[in-house]
């Protein structure tokens, strides 16, 4: 049966005529910030674009004649900007975004219609068996730890596969790590690779994404990072403007993002991690590269987060800022040694930084001496770092 539907689908599939259409964002004196008014023009354009088989998108800034000629060309671009950064937060490309043409100045338009962007744009709908539909494919896809998938726009065969990393384990195991643009370390709510194997994605193709909140109470300051090459070919995460809708009640991050053909993303649900924001970062170091295959790392007060093996020496993960570090606890498998090895906080160096983050210093002999066992371990007072 869904071959047959699949036969009559393509069937019907037909595209009309190339449509071109002006329309106009008008803003307040001075200013470049979105009216409600310029809003629902532009709301009002996505909607109609979304429906669209292919499509161009122009936008040029205007504003009246007060001011001087430089500053008008600033804010006219900075009005042109606006109006194409609410496209591109919705998921479209623009061609195009400048300053409008200065003859308008001769134009007898009043002010208030000159504060405006002029949004030119082209389109083609895409028709199927006589209705207007957005997608041809809308293929949804549930991960294991339970992030959901939604793909719109796919063309002609193909599929979409979702991978989550929601703990320490999986994110060593995978190389999974949070270091954003400039080195700095993300405490990071979930990674997620969303891989699709279709040809084509038409104008309309999305993602939607909804991630469960698996790291206790929702992040309000949680932002969407994506995984870029620096300039030495290592992958680091990007910051974007990317919303994030919340549910207090379900406890999930939803996103909405766009979607390219045959490719995979990598999504970081990320904030950095420092004192600002609630969290400090703990550094712990090796003397040597102990090749750590799995760790935990846990307070019994507090959460802790993974963040990032930065190199064969280095780990980094974050914690509250109220976070008593003294029985903090680290522990992995190493390859060239018959058992697992754990690490206590109290037994390493430490010291601190000008951020407040905290570096400890694992030496030969703690790695050798491991942990006691719970019978065996002595009360002590005190903080027994040796700090430098």
């Amino acid at each position: 049966m869904e071959k047959y539907f699949l036969l009559i689908l393509f069937s019907c599939l037909a595209m009309t005529a190339q449509q071109q259409k002006t329309a106009f964002a008008y803003f307040d004196f001075d200013s470049d910030a979105l009216t409600e008014e310029a809003t629902a023009t532009l709301s009002s354009v996505s909607s109609e674009l979304k429906g669209a088989y292919s499509y161009t998108i122009k936008v040029y800034g205007f504003t009246d004649d007060a001011g001087t000629e430089s500053y008008n060309s600033k804010l006219a671009q900075k009005r042109a900007d606006r109006v194409a950064g609410y496209f591109q937060l919705h998921g479209f490309l623009i061609a195009e975004a400048g300053v409008d043409s200065p003859l308008l100045r001769n134009a007898a338009l009043n002010p208030e219609m000159k504060r405006r962007v002029r949004i030119e744009y082209t389109f083609m709908p895409l028709v199927v068996c006589g209705l207007q539909e957005s997608t041809v494919n809308i293929p949804e896809i549930s991960g294991i730890e339970g992030t959901n998938v939604t793909l719109t726009g796919g063309i002609g065969p193909g599929a979409v596969a979702v991978s989550e990393y929601f703990n320490t384990e999986s994110m060593i195991a995978n190389g999974m790590y949070g270091i954003a643009e400039g080195g700095d370390i993300l405490k990071t709510d979930g990674m997620i690779q969303i891989c699709n194997s279709y040809k084509t994605i038409d104008s309309t193709g999305m993602y939607t994404v909804v991630i469960p909140a698996t790291l206790g109470p929702i992040n309000k300051k949680a932002s969407v990072w994506l995984a870029v090459k620096d300039d030495a070919g290592k992958t680091v995460w990007k910051n974007t403007p990317i919303e994030v809708v919340t549910d207090e009640i379900k406890k999930t991050y939803t996103i909405k993002m766009r979607a390219m053909p045959d490719e995979c993303t990598h999504i970081n649900l990320d904030m950095l991690a420092n004192r600002g924001n609630g969290y400090r970062v703990v550094y712990l170091y090796t003397d040597k590269p102990y090749d750590f295959t799995s760790a935990r790392m846990y307070n019994s007060e507090q959460t802790m987060a993974f963040s990032a093996k930065v190199n064969d020496t280095t780990w980094a993960f974050c914690v509250p800022n109220r976070a008593g570090l003294a029985g903090i606890l680290f522990t992995g498998d190493i390859k060239h040694r018959p058992k697992d090895v754990a690490v206590q906080l109290r037994k390493c160096r430490h010291k601190v930084d000008k951020k407040r983050n905290h570096h400890y210093y694992i030496t030969q002999r703690a790695l050798i001496a491991g942990l006691p066992k719970p019978a065996q371990k002595k009360k002590k007072k005190g903080w027994f770092s040796e700090l430098f």
